[in-house]
């Protein structure tokens, strides 16, 4: 298996913008609730990682379909992803992180909720994930679109964007947890 290139990834992700809207229907409002509201049909780009027949891996960013999404409970717009050693481990094919191929990295994720089906998000609400199957073998952040259960979705604390979210990243917010749970244990340094 070739080496990880994080810049190749990292160029290859930001040389895609978003989809351009299909034409060839009018865009009404009626239109517009229910392409949000059910993703019907609404066709996002997500970068794929496919195994070939010798057990290679190429990636490539395709257009998908909301509709293929997996079953969750709140669908999220991406506005911002991190690249983590382990997306870069899933987009070469390193089985020990992702199971099943083809698939899309990107294991945690910043953006605005498009819809839910959860009581505790609504349309709009400013969101991130970090952790749980996200970007393993739950297609991942890689994606102008994903769909989680609510329980892996955090509010976006009012004080951070979501970019600021995605510097902090994973480690961060382990870091800071770790650190609240030791203080509110009692735990102090030992010098």
């Amino acid at each position: 298996m070739r080496g990880f290139d994080s810049h190749r990834l990292a160029h290859m992700l930001l040389s895609h913008r978003t989809v351009q809207s299909d034409h060839r229907l009018p865009i009404t409002a009626h239109r517009l609730r229910y392409i949000f509201f059910t993703g019907n049909g609404m066709q996002y780009k997500a970068l794929l990682v496919t195994e070939t027949p010798e057990g290679k891996f190429e990636r490539s960013i395709i257009k998908r379909s909301v509709d293929d999404l997996p079953k969750g409970d709140v669908l999220i717009r991406v506005h911002y992803s991190a690249l983590n050693y382990k997306d870069g481990l899933s987009a070469t094919g390193h089985k020990g992180i992702t199971k099943r191929f083809p698939h899309t990295p990107g294991i945690e994720a910043a953006g605005r909720v498009v819809s839910s089906t959860s009581p505790l998000f609504q349309k709009d609400n400013e969101v991130f994930i970090t952790g749980y199957d996200l970007g393993m073998n739950t297609p991942g952040a890689y994606a102008e679109y994903i769909r989680v259960p609510a329980d892996w979705v955090m509010r976006k604390p009012a004080s951070l964007t979501c970019k600021d979210c995605m510097t902090i990243g994973t480690a961060g917010f382990t870091a800071a947890y770790a650190l609240y749970k030791m203080e509110a244990m009692g735990q102090t340094p030992d010098y």
